[in-house]
Order: C-alpha cells, then structure tokens, then sequence
C-alpha cells in the first residue's frame, strides 16, 4: 500500500466510523499481499474513496 494511502487509512481508523465502513475497508484488504499489480492499484482506489467519502 502506498505510504499516503496508508496514513490517509491510518487516521480514518482513528475517527468514529460506521461499521460498514469497516466492513467495506476489510473487504478491500482481504488477500491483499497476494493480489497482482492491477488488482491493488483498483484496490487503492477503491480504499481512497471510502477515505475521501468518510473525512479522512
């Protein structure tokens, strides 16, 4: 995961959010070290926009 991307998702964990918006975010990481180059960087997008939906 890219470093900002990770700090960005870092901070979202510290605020109050719904629980399926962690769901959604738990899904998104699910075999995630195993995932091919395209299938992350959709992955990525798919993580900054819950982040940028939900104030982190």
């Amino acid at each position: 995961m890219p470093a900002q991307l990770y700090y960005q998702f870092e901070e979202l964990l510290s605020l109050h959010v719904d629980q399926s918006i962690l769901n959604e975010l738990y899904i998104a990481l699910k075999k995630y070290d195993v995932l091919t180059d395209i299938e992350r960087d959709e992955r990525n997008e798919s993580i900054q926009l819950l982040i940028d939906e939900n104030g982190a």
